[in-house]
């Protein structure tokens, strides 16, 4: 079956079907000693999987870090203006591997009663192959709810609906086709292959919801609700939606926990055929943060963190636990947060400032 799925693909990418090292063609069997089996094979991976690769979004492992890419409702919900800025290599072993750059930025207004926030994501697949651009406007009503505890309502209810911009690119000239090999020389004749669209572009929709209180928070959001074509073909090619569901709650204030603040979290993510169940816990003391995530059949997750009142850097490392962890290698993870605009004392609002964050 998987093969079948695999052919098909290949196919639609205008690439050979048979470019295999067993192969019985002289031509391809050149191929693989020209490049090495190693290479060659990788290759074959990677085209086989083009179709998934396309369809997922950035895995942050710090997710609770970066708040709008994980629920656009956390949009002011700190009650302060926010920059959040990262990055995050992913197999660095194949060709690489998947680089992603994150920018977001979110602040409350009091007028309005709502939390107004941008974002902006760039993917770089295989040194510059592949590249996603995402620019996303995203809008959150604040509605406060419940009694009042210490003149602020117990709960907070905030719905929210982004809209946004999705840009992708290849490069087709990276694309060795089986009828410019020669068997000795390697690439060097043209092609005769149809050169498909090099960039798609297109409009995008998303919605979902958070609730909070002093020490809990629980959330949903549906990504990508209009699932929009991204092929570079004919043929169509949606992008799955993609729906997280995430939690926590805030532990603090305790005389056994000596000052620590611990933050027991999770996240559950599908999009298409992929899913994921990260369960996290972080320990903050005073400006320093541990913290371990247990990632599904996939990888153990540490991360460091370093905060100051207005600041704070995060570093994660993806130990790989699959069979797969030598060919691809582990993962790393930056990200960096500015507050700022702060108005503590004159807070009318509750707000939600998870530790570690």
């Amino acid at each position: 079956m998987w093969w079948e799925e695999c052919r098909r693909i290949l196919v639609s990418k205008r690439l050979n079907p048979e470019l295999i090292c067993e192969s019985n063609n002289s031509l391809y069997f050149r191929l693989c000693q020209f490049y090495g089996m190693k290479r060659t094979l990788l290759f074959i991976i990677f085209i086989c999987s083009v179709k998934f690769i396309f369809s997922q979004d950035i895995p942050f492992s710090q997710y609770n870090s970066f708040p709008l890419y994980t629920n656009k409702a956390f949009a002011g919900s700190e009650g302060c203006s926010r920059i959040v800025t990262g990055s995050r290599l992913q197999w660095p072993n194949l060709d690489g591997g998947y680089k992603s750059y994150y920018f977001s930025y979110d602040q409350y207004s009091r007028h309005l009663r709502s939390g107004f926030g941008i974002e902006y994501e760039r993917e770089d697949q295989s040194n510059g192959f592949i590249k996603n651009d995402y620019i996303e406007a995203t809008f959150s009503p604040h509605i406060a709810i419940g009694k009042r505890v210490d003149s602020l309502r117990q709960f907070v209810i905030k719905p929210a609906f982004n809209i946004g911009y999705i840009m992708n690119s290849m490069d087709y000239s990276r694309i060795v086709y089986g009828d410019a090999m020669d068997p000795l020389h390697g690439n060097i004749y043209p092609t005769i292959e149809m050169k498909n669209k090099t960039e798609v572009a297109y409009p995008d929709f998303g919605f979902g919801i958070l609730v909070y209180g002093e020490n809990f928070f629980a959330g949903f959001y549906y990504h990508h609700a209009t699932q929009p074509d991204q092929s570079y073909i004919s043929a169509p090619s949606p992008l799955p939606a993609r729906m997280d569901f995430h939690g926590g709650y805030i532990l603090k204030g305790y005389k056994w926990l000596n000052g620590f603040i611990l933050t027991p979290t999770f996240i559950y993510e599908k999009q298409g055929y992929l899913k994921r169940t990260d369960l996290s816990l972080s320990a903050t003391f005073r400006k320093y943060t541990l913290g371990i995530s247990a990632r599904m059949k996939s990888a153990i997750v540490f991360v460091v963190g370093f905060d100051l009142k207005f600041f704070r850097i995060g570093y994660a490392y993806d130990m790989n636990t699959t069979y797969a962890r030598k060919a691809v290698g582990s993962t790393h993870e930056v990200v960096l947060r500015f507050r700022f605009n702060c108005r503590e004392k004159k807070k009318k609002i509750r707000t939600l400032n998870i530790a570690g964050m």
